[in-house]
């Protein structure tokens, strides 16, 4: 699901979408609405948290709370005809060290 469709879930269920619906500049993705608000061009944006971090042109002002929304995650799968190459990697995206660096860049397990 797209973070504007987490957004909007989130700001009706916090009571404020039909206050602010019209005063709203949807962008294409996540990357396009960080870099309108990092250009001046909005003074607000909702992006993913993990995006916000990598710039050094905004400030993360606000955490919208995980219960206004659905549960946002990411999944990886292993084929079943993988390589070994692939097993390794799939292995290690489990690991403590992957998850160091899940963590470094805002991530964290539900």
């Amino acid at each position: 699901m797209p973070v504007g469709a987490y957004a909007k879930e989130a700001l009706e269920n916090s009571g404020y979408y039909e206050s602010v619906s019209r005063s709203l500049l949807l962008a294409q993705n996540t990357r396009a609405a960080l870099m309108t608000v990092e250009l001046g061009e909005a003074e607000l944006g909702i992006v993913y948290k993990t995006d916000a971090l990598k710039s050094k042109k905004v400030k993360i002002i606000a955490e919208v709370p995980s219960k206004l929304h659905k549960v946002i995650s990411y999944s990886y799968v292993l084929c079943k005809d993988a390589k070994n190459d692939s097993r390794g990697f799939y292995d290690y995206l489990a690991t403590k060290e992957a998850w160091g660096i899940y963590t470094k860049n805002g991530f964290r397990r539900n």
